[in-house]
C-alpha cells in the first residue's frame, strides 16, 4: 500500500556525564521540591505529564508515564507493562552559556519470547546532553550529545537517540516566518564487541544541513516545514549486520564481515500543518518523507501521512489518529529507524486515539499498529503491535 507521502568512543566521558547529570538532577529537584508546595504540571513534546521547578539558573522537568503493550512479529512475542521517568534540566551557566540534560529511565515487568535482542531490559538512556554557547540572540552553537528528533524524520533517525558532535544553528522571524538554518556533525551510534576483528574501521560519521520554517499567516493556521540534506559515512560492519536483520540489502555473513549494498546519502522532509477551526475542533496533517539518492528507485524511498482532530468537550477531549506509512528497504539505516512501525521494509497503517480528561487529572491513549512486509526478508515477518498508555496528571512529592 503505497500513500502519498515525505562511537568516537566517549565511553568513559559519557559514563562521567551521565552520572553527574542525574546527580545534578536529584540534587535540584530536592532543593526544589523543599521550597515549594506546588507543583506546576505541563505537557512535553511526548504527551506525558510534567512537573517543571524552576530556581534561579535552573529548571528542572520531569516526566512520567506508564503503559502496557503486546507485540507480535512471527515466532517473537513480548508482552511487558512499562514506567518510565523523563528527567530533563535546563542550567544557565552565564548569559552565553548554558548546559542541557535529558535522560530517560525504564523499568518493565515482561514475557518476551525473541530470537535476538531483548526489548524489555531496565535501562537509562542519555537522550541528551549539550553545552550551548549563544553569542546573541540569533546564534546557537552546541557540542554534546545531541538529540535527533530536531530532524523530525523517524524514519531516518527515531526521535531519543543522541549521537556525540556538534551542531549549529542561526534563527531569525520576518513578519509571519520563523527561520532556522541549521547544521550538524555528529557520529551515529555502534558498539563492537567481536574477537575476530582484525583492525579498526573508519570512524562513521552522520552529518545534515538544512532548514526549519514555521509560517503563521493567520491565527487559526500554521505550517512548518523541515527540510535536511543527510549522509552517512560508511557505517561500521555491526550497525550493518544489525540492520539487514531489520529490513536493509546487504552482507549479513558475521559482525565483522557484514555491510550494506548501498551508501545513506539523500533528503529528508517533514511538513506539519494545524487548523485551529474553533474551540472544539482542532485537525492536523503530517507528511513525512526520506529518500536515499543512493539506492535503486524501488528501494530509496520512505514515507507517511498523519491526520488527527483533537475534538474539545467541557470534561474531556478525544483526539483520534491515523497514520499511513511505507517504507523501503534501504531508505536509511534500519537500526536507527524507528521501530515504532518496523523499521525498513515495511507498509501498513496505525490507528489510536488519546482521551484527556481534564477535570480528573489523567489522560489515557491506545493504538494499534498493523506493519506487513514489502518483500520477504528472512528473519523478518508482518508485525502487530498493540499498546495503552496511563498519563497522571496529578503528582505529589
Amino acid at each position: 500500500m503505497q500513500s502519498i507521502y515525505i562511537t568516537l568512543q566517549i565511553k568513559n566521558l559519557k559514563l562521567l556525564c551521565v552520572t553527574a547529570f542525574l546527580i545534578l538532577a536529584v540534587s535540584l529537584s530536592c532543593n526544589s521540591f523543599a521550597q515549594t508546595k506546588q507543583n506546576n504540571l505541563k505537557n512535553t513534546s511526548l504527551n506525558t505529564t510534567s512537573t517543571v521547578v524552576k530556581t534561579k539558573k535552573a529548571k528542572v522537568t520531569t516526566s512520567y508515564f506508564m503503559r502496557g503493550a503486546s507485540f507480535k512479529e512471527g515466532p517473537d512475542e513480548a508482552q511487558f507493562v512499562q514506567l518510565l521517568f523523563n528527567p530533563y534540566v535546563e542550567l544557565d551557566l552565564s548569559s552565553q552559556f548554558k548546559l542541557t540534560a535529558d535522560a530517560t529511565l525504564s523499568l518493565n515487568s515482561s514475557r518476551v519470547q525473541t530470537r535476538f535482542t531483548d526489548p524489555s531490559l531496565n535501562t537509562i538512556n542519555a537522550n541528551e546532553i549539550l553545552l550551548s554557547y549563544l553569542p546573541n540572540k540569533n546564534i546557537t552553537v552546541s557540542a554534546g550529545a545531541i538529540n535527533q528528533k530536531h530532524l523530525n524524520s523517524p524514519a531516518l533517525v527515531q526521535s531519543g537517540l543522541a549521537f556525540p558532535g556538534l551542531t549549529g544553528s542561526y534563527a531569525f522571524k520576518y513578519k509571519n516566518l520563523d527561520l532556522k538554518f541549521k547544521a550538524q556533525y555528529t557520529i551515529p551510534n555502534s558498539t563492537s564487541l567481536d574477537s575476530d576483528r582484525t583492525g579498526n574501521e573508519e570512524l562513521p560519521t552522520f552529518t545534515t544541513q538544512g532548514f526549519e520554517a514555521t509560517w503563521t499567516p493567520r491565527s487559526w493556521f500554521s505550517a512548518t516545514a523541515n527540510v535536511n540534506y543527510f549522509n552517512y559515512s560508511p557505517l561500521p560492519s555491526i550497525v550493518a549486520f544489525n540492520s539487514v536483520r531489520l529490513g536493509n540489502t546487504g552482507n549479513p555473513n558475521t559482525q565483522a564481515e557484514s555491510s550494506f549494498d548501498y551508501d545513506f546519502r539523500g533528503l529528508s522532509q517533514a511538513y506539519d500543518f494545524s487548523f485551529d477551526i474553533n474551540k472544539k475542533y482542532k485537525p492536523s496533517l503530517s507528511i513525512k518523507t526520506v529518500d536515499n539518492f543512493d539506492a535503486p528507485s524501488n528501494r530509496e524511498r520512505a514515507q507517511s501521512v498523519t491526520l488527527s482532530t483533537e475534538i474539545n468537550f467541557k470534561d474531556y477531549s478525544i483526539t483520534p489518529l491515523l497514520t499511513f506509512f511505507y517504507a523501503e528497504s534501504d531508505a536509511s539505516p534500519a537500526i536507527y529507524a524507528d521501530p515504532s512501525f518496523g523499521r525498513n521494509n515495511r507498509e501498513g497503517e496505525a490507528f489510536g486515539v488519546r482521551i484527556n480528561f481534564k477535570k480528573l487529572g489523567f489522560a489515557l491513549k491506545t493504538s494499534y499498529v498493523n506493519s506487513d512486509l514489502i518483500r520477504e526478508n528472512n528473519p523478518q515477518n508482518d508485525m502487530e503491535f498493540l499498546e495503552l498508555q496511563l498519563e497522571v496528571a496529578n503528582v505529589s512529592f
